[in-house]
């Protein structure tokens, strides 16, 4: 069980965000706009993980500690799937589907 607690988070950043990132973050943001957007999203996830395997029913001290590694956790799998599977997969399918240019 404790493997699925410190896992989820990570598999959660893997599946939910870059999509998420993808389909609803424009091409015109920022690089630091970006990152802000993707910072906020990596701490909801970070704390809907934290909340589904019970590690935000605590004191304080512990729920912040569960928080900030649990949202670490998630940025570092969205970051890896986004990098490794996420873009490379969209990017090739819509070079195929690309309209063609005069």
């Amino acid at each position: 069980m404790e493997f699925v607690r410190e896992l989820l988070p990570f598999l959660l950043g893997m599946v939910i965000i870059p999509p998420i990132f993808i389909l609803l973050v424009p091409h015109g943001w920022s690089p630091r706009l970006k990152f802000i957007a993707i910072f906020v999203l990596c701490i909801i996830v970070g704390f809907v993980g934290s909340l589904i395997v019970g590690e935000q029913f605590g004191e304080v001290e512990e729920r912040v500690v569960a928080l900030v590694i649990d949202s670490s956790t998630a940025y570092a799998g969205s970051q890896i799937a986004y990098w490794m599977l996420w873009k490379p997969v969209l990017e090739n399918r819509l070079q195929r589907y690309k309209p063609l240019q005069k």
